[in-house]
This record gives structure tokens, sequence and C-alpha cells, in this order.
């Protein structure tokens, strides 16, 4: 008595090749399935985490955006200072000097200046 054959459908490959094969209900056939190539479909765990990941990558872009942003703006000040600094050749006069430390220039940069005159003798 013969064993009855199973009905057609895709089973594992008889040829331990990885994958299906075809079975016919007479015969293996010619055509065969790659299972390797098939993903699980991601679970919701997989999902919160993914979303988790780019709210977390969303909000580190963010911040930095907003420092470069400062940045930017501070370079685009021009950071102008006044200052007395002393002549290398004579000791007894002061040069007044108006410098600009930014990067941006200044235009019609303005102080006022009242200079007190202490005489002193020696």
């Amino acid at each position: 008595m013969n064993a009855p054959t199973p009905p057609p459908a895709w089973y594992p490959d008889p040829s331990r090749a990885p994958g299906l094969r075809y079975w016919d209900g007479q015969q293996w056939t010619g055509y065969t399935h790659d299972t390797a190539s098939a993903q699980p479909a991601p679970n919701k765990r997989t999902r919160w985490i993914a979303v988790g990941i780019a709210v977390v990558a969303a909000v580190f872009a963010y911040s930095q955006v907003k420092v470069a942003r400062q940045t930017r703006e501070e370079q685009a000040q021009p950071n102008v200072v006044i200052f007395a600094e002393s002549t290398p050749s004579h000791w007894q006069f002061l040069d007044v000097v108006l410098k600009n430390f930014g990067t941006t220039p200044t235009a019609q940069s303005q102080d006022t200046l009242t200079v007190a005159l202490y005489y002193s003798f020696f």
C-alpha cells in the first residue's frame, strides 16, 4: 500500500537549500522561495524604540541649531572697546585706543572721553 502523497504546497527544500520548494502533488518543481529575504514585521516595542530615538535625535539637532544661531549672532556683532595704554617711547604719554575685537566691521563708532588732568611735580 502506498502512502498518500502530500497535497500541492510550499515545503522545506529537500535538497537542504535554504528556503522553500513547491511540491505540485506529484513531484518537486523548479519553483523556489527564499525565506531569508522575508523580513518579519517590526513589533510595537521596536516601533516605540525607533520613535524614541527619532525624538532624541530631533531634540539634539534643535539644540545644536540653537547654539549655532547664538554663536553666529554673537560673532556678527561688533565688539568695540576703548582703552588707554602707555606709549613705549614716552612713559608720560597715554594712547587712547578704540578697537573692534569682533569679526564684523563697525561703522560710526562714537564714544565720549572726559579727561581729568592732574599735575604732579617730582
